[in-house]
């Protein structure tokens, strides 16, 4: 094997490993995308669901429906906030 095909087969081989790479960060964020979804939209569902029992039972309108979606909104944003920061710090540690 002379040189230049050496040097072929090892240039498709580092091109071989970046592209599986590449496609192991591609679903590493697309897993993240998921992560941070469902981080958002359970405390937001948990709160309408619960201000809605709670306005049932007391007849209280939409008062514990719309407080508690704000509630499900703010904690679930923060929560996925915090979740994102910590990743990136980690990302960068590594």
């Amino acid at each position: 094997m002379s040189s230049t095909e050496k040097r072929t087969d090892d240039e498709k081989t580092e091109a071989r490993r970046r592209e599986i790479a590449d496609r192991k960060a591609a679903l590493a964020w697309l897993g993240t995308l998921g992560v941070l979804g469902w981080m958002i939209a359970v405390p937001i569902l948990a709160g309408i669901f619960l201000g809605r029992a709670l306005d049932h039972r007391l007849g209280t309108g939409y008062a514990f429906t719309i407080g508690l979606l704000v509630a499900g909104i703010v904690l679930g944003c923060g929560g996925a906030w915090r979740w994102v920061k910590k990743r990136i710090e980690d990302e960068k540690k590594t």
